[in-house]
């Protein structure tokens, strides 16, 4: 079982359990039935983050996202050899850390630690994005020291 989760700085998306193995009809169904619709009710008009994996570059999902962005949604051009800016990545390593002291012994309870997560260390995730953008540009694509960016990130991590 997997969790699936979206957020922005106006909050997050409604969570969607995947119980089987994610492929381009469960994806497509995703984007229609629950990443969309949660988007748009958070912030309107805004961008798809769509990237390179097989299930977000098939045909029958860029036709869905190709024909829902009439009017509706912008999407990002991704270059398929960037670097993993993904920020759920930051958090899933900490909540790896923490899983690890507290020995979770169900997926309920893993995203009952999910759940701590302060909405401003989320914040904080997005507003980090064009500094980190910034960064992967200056090193063209290479190798920097991504530490300099977090800026005190785990002081908002989870709440006490």
């Amino acid at each position: 079982m997997e969790e699936v989760v979206g957020w922005c700085v106006a909050g997050v998306t409604d969570l969607f359990r995947i119980q089987c193995t994610l492929n381009l009809h469960g994806y497509n169904s995703i984007l229609q039935r629950y990443a969309i619709p949660s988007g748009l009710r958070l912030v309107g008009l805004s961008f798809v983050f769509n990237r390179t994996m097989t299930q977000h570059t098939s045909r029958l999902c860029k036709g869905y996202l190709t024909k829902e962005s009439d009017g509706v949604l912008h999407q990002m051009t991704w270059s398929p050899q960037s670097t993993d800016l993904n920020p759920i990545e930051v958090v899933w390593d900490e909540l790896d850390h923490r899983g690890k002291e507290k020995q979770p012994t169900s997926a309920q309870h893993l995203w009952e630690l999910f759940k701590t997560v302060r909405k401003s260390f989320l914040v904080k995730l997005v507003e980090r994005m064009p500094r980190l953008c910034k960064a992967v540009i200056k090193a063209k694509g290479g190798y920097f020291e991504e530490s300099k960016i977090y800026f005190n990130l785990f002081d908002t991590l989870v709440t006490r």
